[in-house]
């Protein structure tokens, strides 16, 4: 069960601005999340061919927390809301802005199970 929500994509194409807004509506770690750019092929289908990707460091999440993923450089960090949220921000750590056209899509997927092999193993 997912529960952390893309509510929309803000600024889309401004430098420094632009980033993607999340939503915790329950208990989960974000960790478990990875946000690919992809592009919308036709109305309500998305290319399975990624142009990038972002997997977020582990960190729990409750109920009404929000998650913001700026595309630029930046320092991980959080704060406190008054309501007894958390806002958590992150930094995709890319060279320009992203969601520069209609088509430039957010998708959202939760991975609980993973493998993998290095060169050397």
């Amino acid at each position: 069960m997912t529960n952390i929500k893309i509510q929309g994509i803000v600024d889309g194409g401004v430098a420094n601005n632009e980033r993607l807004i999340l939503q915790a509506t329950g208990i989960d770690n974000i960790g478990l999340y990875v946000v690919f750019l992809t592009r919308e092929t036709t109305p309500g289908r998305i290319s399975s061919t990624p142009k990038n990707s972002y997997w977020f460091p582990d960190q729990n999440v409750k109920d009404g927390d929000k998650i913001v993923l700026y595309t630029k450089s930046g320092v991980s960090s959080q704060r406190a809301n008054p309501n007894g949220s958390t806002t958590f921000f992150y930094y995709w750590g890319l060279s320009s802005t992203v969601f520069n056209n209609s088509s430039d899509t957010a998708a959202l997927l939760k991975i609980e199970q993973w493998e993998y092999k290095t060169k050397g193993s």
